[in-house]
Parts: structure tokens; sequence; C-alpha cells
């Protein structure tokens, strides 16, 4: 696990979830799921995990829980969290990650002056030149530095020396000394050359430092675990409908001026399938769609259109598609009323409730597909409640031209 802390006016916490565990031959991989060595489930030890760190940060539920950590985690997505300082973004983090045994974590300070050599080292020019030698070797090898420590005492005798003798017995051993130092650093450079060689030392702190900052642990998982439990999520099945919803989503969002970009759309699947392996389903459910807030956003103000909207279609989408059409259906009846009144037309009324026969067979079709996708009776009472409504419009309309009132089914089965 990576973290950057960086500090401006803002501070601004980025977590980049980089367990190193699922690269190139298992990140693709969702074949069988395997079973985790404990006998508590995948899913009960998560939920530990979090309840642990939830004893440990106040009031950071939404931060630890499937909103963003976990999630991350589950989903091998990176995590930007923004907020003031003081927030406790950093301690959550840390205590997560002092959870998960065998974790790695890198995490730096940053501020408006901060540049990449200050994160990650500087590249030492030398260790670019075949046959040179990198100064870190030079420094970590023990014979090269006392004979460099040899040579600065002879060099500090010489000049203090008054004695000709001695000066000319030094000076040779100088020159003998630094022809041997010369050819030892020659085979060095043969053996370590022509590498690029990064200057980190100091760093990267490691990772039993890290822990030290932990409270007690009463939770954990190993990462053998996060892996088992990234292919369940992997292996959680998208509903049709719910993906028929998020594209209703999509389209609203898009409506109210929220750029969600085709990319972004097309990546929800694993947050829903996370959030619902969190929550113990068995298949993504209307209700996980909600985890997207935080994901569907572009710019801070974006937050609460983002989250009223996933919260209108996804708590009770069917309720949501019966009140439009139902909208719908009162549009039209409007209209019928309006093309009634106007007494300029011959035959207005006549006209009018062709009009209105017309499109409440159409709406009746979209009736007809919601009482299909209906799932519990709670759907099915709403669907039948919309139903009642449109054949009310339709017997209202029918008494106020003096025709005789025909069902919907009916009238769409002559169609």
């Amino acid at each position: 696990m990576q973290k950057l802390v960086v500090g401006a006016d803002i501070a601004v916490v980025v977590l980049i979830i980089n367990i190193l565990i699922l690269w190139e031959e298992s990140f693709f991989r969702f074949g069988p799921v395997m079973l985790s060595q404990s006998n508590q489930p995948l899913r009960d030890r998560m939920l530990a995990v979090m309840a642990d760190v939830n004893a440990q940060v106040a009031e950071r539920e939404e931060l630890v829980e499937a909103i963003a950590i976990a999630i991350a985690l589950l989903t091998r997505k990176n995590l930007f969290i923004l907020g003031a300082p003081g927030q406790a973004k950093s301690y959550a983090i840390n205590q997560f990650r002092a959870r998960i045994t065998g974790a790695r974590q890198f995490e730096r300070l940053l501020s408006k002056q901060t540049d990449e050599e200050q994160l990650f080292g500087r590249v030492d020019l030398s260790s670019l030149i075949p046959g040179s030698v990198p100064r870190d070797v030079l420094e970590q090898d023990d014979y090269c530095q006392r004979q460099r420590s040899f040579l600065r005492d002879l060099m500090k005798d010489i000049r203090q020396s008054k004695d000709p003798d001695k000066t000319a017995k030094a000076a040779k051993l100088v020159e003998t000394v630094s022809d041997q130092l010369g050819a030892y650093e020659k085979a060095l450079g043969q053996v370590n050359g022509g590498e690029p060689q990064v200057n980190t030392s100091g760093k990267i702190p490691e990772a039993d430092k890290q822990a030290k900052r932990a409270e007690q642990i009463s939770a954990s998982i190993t990462l053998d675990e996060l892996e088992q439990m990234q292919a369940e999520v992997a292996a959680i099945p998208v509903p049709d409908a719910v993906n028929e919803l998020t594209d209703d989503i999509l389209c609203q969002l898009r409506k109210d001026g929220i750029p969600v970009s085709d990319r972004k759309y097309l990546n929800y699947y694993p947050i829903a399938q996370a959030k619902a392996w969190l929550s113990g389903h068995a298949q993504v459910e209307s209700q996980d769609l909600l985890a997207l807030k935080n994901y569907l956003w572009q710019k801070p103000a974006d937050r609460s259109v983002v989250e009223s909207t996933l919260n209108r279609m996804c708590v009770n989408p069917m309720q949501d598609k019966v009140n439009s059409v139902r909208g719908m259906a009162v549009d039209v009846q409007a209209e019928f009323e309006a093309n009634c009144a106007d007494t300029s037309k011959p035959n207005a009324g006549s006209k009018a409730l062709i009009k209105l026969r017309g499109e409440l067979v159409r709406l009746y079709g979209e009736q007809r597909k919601l009482v299909v996708s209906a799932q519990t009776d709670t759907e099915k009472a709403l669907t039948d409640g919309l139903l009642a409504d449109m054949e009310q419009i339709s017997r209202k309309a029918h008494e106020t031209v003096g025709f005789t009132y025909t069902p919907l089914e009916q009238l769409a089965a002559l169609q």
C-alpha cells in the first residue's frame, strides 16, 4: 500500500492502493474463488477490520467503509481524499493499513515546492556511465571507505610534516594506495556500472516503523485473504436491470450538466460489486449504486446533485420510473383538456380524444414493462397504482366527449 500526504492550503491525502499481489497473471483471473484458510468468512473478516478501525477513528465511518478505503482495496482502485487539515484522513489510512498483515506503505508530506527527486530520490548520473561506480556503491563499500580515509590521513600528514624524508615516503605511499584504490574501483565499476541508480536513502520508511503508529489491533487480514476478497468481489454478477438503471442515471446526470465520461461510466462495475459484497448481496442491487456518489462527480460542487440523483433513482427506482410515466400521463391529460377548450376547431374534442388514446396506449406499454421488471409486492403495487391513474384519466376523457370508455388493455390490443 502506498500513500502520499499532501500539505498545502488544503490538506489532500492521496491513497494509492498498490498491494502488489494481483499483477499481470491474477489481475485478469476470474476463476473459482478460493476459500479462506480461516473458518470466519472473508466478508466478516473485512467487516471486523472496518469496525476495528472505526473504533479508533471517530465519525469516519463513510471514509473507512464502502465508499472509500475498503472499496478502493477491494477494487484495486486509487483513492483521492480531499479535506481540511486535522480531519484524521492520514490517521484513518494508517489504521487500516496496519490491519493488513504484510502491506507496505510509502508516505510523504508534500508542498508546492516538492519535486519528483524529493519524493523518489534523484538519479546518480555517474551510474549511467559504463565502467563508472555509483556513489552509493562506493559509500557502502567498507574497503573503499577505509582506503579513502587512509589517503586523507596521509595527505594531512604530508601537509603538516617538515621532514623531507617522511614527506617523500608518505607521497610514495599515497601513489601506491591511490593506484590500488583506482584498480579496486574499476573492478567495482565492471560489476555495478552502467545501471541507473537512484539515491533514496531516508525516503521510504520501513513498514515496522509505520506499524508503531497503530493502536491496539483487534482484527486484521492478510494479503492472501485480501486477494481472495478481490476475487469474490469480481465474481458478483451485475443484472441487466442494474445496467439499465445506471444508463438512466448517466443520462440524468448529463442532463443536469454533470459531464460523466463514457470511460468513467463503464468502470462503475467494480465499485458496485464491492458495495454489494460488503452488504452481503448475491448480486448487485439498485441500492449498491449509492456507492457511486463519490465516483461520478467532477467538481466538489457537483456532489450534492450526484447524491440526490442517486438517492432518488436508486433507493426506490421503481417509484421514480412510475412517477415519470405518471407525469407524462398528466401532461397528456392537460394537453387533451386544452385542445377540447379550443372551440375554434371543429370536432376538437373527438380529435383530442384520438390523440390522448394513442399517447395513453404508448404509456400503457411502458407500464407493462414496469410490471415485468417489478420484483417485490411493493413494486407491483406501484405499477398497479399507475395503471389505475391512467385508466382514470382515460375514463374522464371519454366522459368529457361523450364516448364509451374502453380499458387501455383493449385499446392496446386493437393497435
